[in-house]
């Protein structure tokens, strides 16, 4: 007992009595400020989602343009819940997603925690991946429908979070050059391509190791490894956005491993589709035209269908692309849009298509017609007016409209 009390003594001398003070004064106040950055992280969410609900209130009319009012299953938002606002206050371990991007042979710049933004840029990735599970699960759509209610839930945003993560880390371009020289390469090496009327030219260019040889020659940066690593991985790229089924040519493949990931879609969709406990999906249309779309879509059996599609302003300009479900059942179709819910209509799912390529696409001319020039600017101001996307004014609908068949991952469908 007095040899406990003696060892203790040093510890109460008055010097490290005002140490051990000064220590708990700093952790105390470093405890207020973290809370006090919750407290204010908080409330930005709740901004956030109350601006987020009243869109939802107010989408009746754009859901009408999409659905039969008739036929609406339930009413969903394009963002997280306010029950999950004390989870997004949090960071997310990444090593599920390190360790199945991994498995991909994809490496991640990288692997620290991150936040979710489950209230700024929209969750429809994850939001489809989740619906299009937990209908293959169960097998009934209406059930599923009401759990997307409102807005999307916390696995949803999880998945879309993954996915983003993965967009912004997979590791396949070269740190842009802080040389001047160098920087001026990379923006004519990109240009030259850019300039280029047709994309047969494009992808010419992108596919030639002799031009890139050239292009670096005239910089004086044929002996620079970096510049050369960046060209040919701005070629990898490019080779695989103008035509993604075409082999990539041997130098392209020769690139550093950490280099080749050249297309960051498609392997952050299948890394997060196995997180989802989703197989990769079966492509069967990839960057075709609407109209190529539309008039396949009867000839479908019964399933799951992911779409991805081009999403245009009222101004005719391509703001990015969104991702809906169409659920096909027998003289039945089902459509999931996280911006407007759950609708269904008794038919092959081709006019419930048709009107939503129109909500985000614009009106399309009907075949074997034309119209004219000043009817095509009316038409244009009348869909500015209302809020309503339009097509380019000049030019066409930008042919990037993708499906694809989901099913189960081996494991999931077992258990």
């Amino acid at each position: 007992m007095y040899s406990i009390r003696a060892v203790d003594l040093p510890s109460v001398s008055p010097e490290a009595n005002g140490a051990s003070d000064e220590k708990g004064i700093s952790v105390k106040i470093s405890q207020i400020f973290a809370r006090v950055s919750l407290f204010f992280k908080e409330m930005q969410f709740n901004f956030k989602y109350l601006n987020c609900k009243i869109d939802l209130s107010l989408g009746g009319a754009d859901r009408r343009r999409v659905f039969n009012k008739d036929k609406i299953v339930a009413k969903s938002g394009n963002n997280g819940r306010r029950g999950d606002i004390g989870k997004f206050l949090h960071p997310v371990a990444a090593d599920q997603l390190k360790k199945t991007a991994e498995t991909h042979h994809v490496t991640m710049i990288d692997e620290s925690s991150f936040y979710l933004k489950p209230f700024s840029d929209g969750v429809c990735y994850g939001d489809s991946l989740l619906f299009s599970r937990r209908v293959l699960e169960t097998g009934d759509v209406r059930s599923v429908a009401n759990e997307f209610e409102g807005g999307a839930p916390y696995d949803a945003v999880l998945l879309h979070g993954h996915y983003d993560r993965l967009i912004d880390n997979m590791r396949n371009n070269p740190k842009f050059p802080s040389n001047a020289n160098e920087q001026r390469m990379c923006f004519a090496f990109a240009e030259e391509r850019e300039l280029c009327s047709f994309e047969e030219d494009k992808y010419v260019l992108a596919t030639d190791k002799g031009h890139i040889d050239k292009h670096l020659k005239e910089f004086n940066l044929s002996d620079n490894p970096l510049a050369r690593i960046w060209c040919i991985t701005s070629s990898g790229l490019a080779t695989q956005k103008i035509k993604p089924e075409a082999p990539l040519p041997q130098f392209i493949q020769q690139a550093p491993l950490e280099y080749r990931n050249f297309d960051q879609v498609r392997k952050s969709e299948e890394i997060t589709q196995e997180i989802a406990g989703l197989a990769s999906s079966t492509t069967l249309m990839k960057n075709f035209s609407r109209p190529e779309v539309l008039e396949a879509v009867p000839s479908w059996e019964n399933g799951v269908f992911r779409f991805t599609l081009p999403n245009y302003s009222s101004r005719g300009k391509l703001e990015g692309h969104h991702t809906v479900v169409l659920v096909k059942e027998e003289g039945k179709s089902y459509l999931f849009d996280a911006n407007l819910g759950v609708g269904w209509e008794d038919s092959d799912g081709q006019d419930l298509m048709d009107r939503l390529f129109t909500y985000y696409c614009g009106k399309l001319c009907p075949p074997g017609q034309q119209r004219s020039m000043w009817s095509e600017v009316g038409s244009f101001v009348s869909n500015f007016l209302n809020g309503r996307s339009n097509p380019p004014l000049f030019g066409e609908v930008e042919n990037s409209f993708t499906v694809q068949q989901m099913k189960l991952s081996p494991a999931q469908a077992a258990g």
